[in-house]
């Protein structure tokens, strides 16, 4: 898998090493284990009189378990390290490794190549961009589904506290305000496609369900009837974008500039820079 450099973000940050945490940790942890069947065989032997030794042993061995994991912070605490952001697919993937200026000379060389890279592409770039718009679907619905319950979730406990001490049961009507919100959103979309021609609403549905070959047949009999039509357009170069075709997308727009003469310019920015990844990234595949 190849990640265009340009959707990589690179930061150093302090983390806990827990490794070190845990390797402090155990061995007052393991004597706490020992001691369990080592007190209980010696209070078979001694009687009672084992009682206020075994607790004596238990706080000791306590008291240094809790000084282990307190020294063990502070050793572990404050770690350098670098972390990678590449924001790919629907969430980013983030890398994290240990690096300390000056103490391994491998990881000193990556660093210094991952932070030229990352200025060389910002040079480049005119704007930011740090997201992969293309290789994945969103379901609308599911996605206006999945938000309005996620909020709702969120105000299920402040909701209930306000109407319990205001004595309100009608507050509860605010959990349906997310569903109204998020649902009423992609109704109105919905609604207002089916104002759009069928070949382009078809060419939506196609999209949607990872269909770019269908989505592309019936946007041709779009522009058969209405050759720069402006939505037919943008999804053009979003499906011409994923299959690589960048005369296509480039043909697209020069359209959307007969309408919108600055959106097309953003939109030719975003194209060179797609084709200045793939054409530098050819090569490897």
């Amino acid at each position: 898998m190849f990640i265009p450099v340009e959707w990589v973000s690179m930061k150093q940050v302090t983390c806990t090493d827990s490794r070190v945490l845990y390797q402090v940790m155990a061995l007052p942890a393991i004597a706490i284990l020992i001691a369990i069947p080592a007190i209980a065989i010696a209070r078979h032997f001694l009687g009672p009189n084992a009682d206020m030794l075994g607790g004596f042993l238990f706080i000791g061995l306590f008291l240094a378990l809790a000084a282990a994991a307190v020294g063990g912070y502070i050793v572990a605490r404050n770690r350098p390290a670098i972390e990678l952001t590449a924001d790919v697919e629907q969430s980013p993937v983030r890398i994290r490794f240990w690096h300390r200026p000056g103490e391994n000379a491998d990881r000193d060389r990556l660093v210094a190549q991952l932070t030229s890279l990352s200025e060389r592409a910002d040079e480049v770039i005119a704007y930011t961009i740090q997201k992969s718009h293309t290789w994945y679907r969103i379901r609308p619905l599911r996605a206006a589904v999945v938000k309005a319950v996620f909020f709702t979730a969120l105000l299920v406990l402040p909701v209930q506290i306000i109407a319990t001490m205001f004595s309100q049961p009608f507050a509860n009507l605010a959990l349906v305000l997310p569903a109204i919100a998020y649902i009423g959103r992609y109704v109105v979309e919905t609604t207002l496609l089916r104002f759009a021609p069928q070949g382009f609403r078809e060419a939506v549905h196609s999209y949607h369900r990872d269909e770019p070959k269908k989505a592309e047949k019936y946007l041709r009999t779009v522009f058969d009837a209405e050759p720069d039509y402006l939505e037919g357009c943008l999804l053009s170069i979003q499906l011409s974008l994923e299959s690589r075709d960048f005369g296509t997308a480039f043909k697209r727009c020069r359209q959307v500039a007969k309408s919108d003469p600055d959106l097309a310019d953003d939109i030719a920015e975003e194209i060179w820079l797609f084709k200045r990844m793939n054409d530098r990234m050819r090569p490897a595949t």
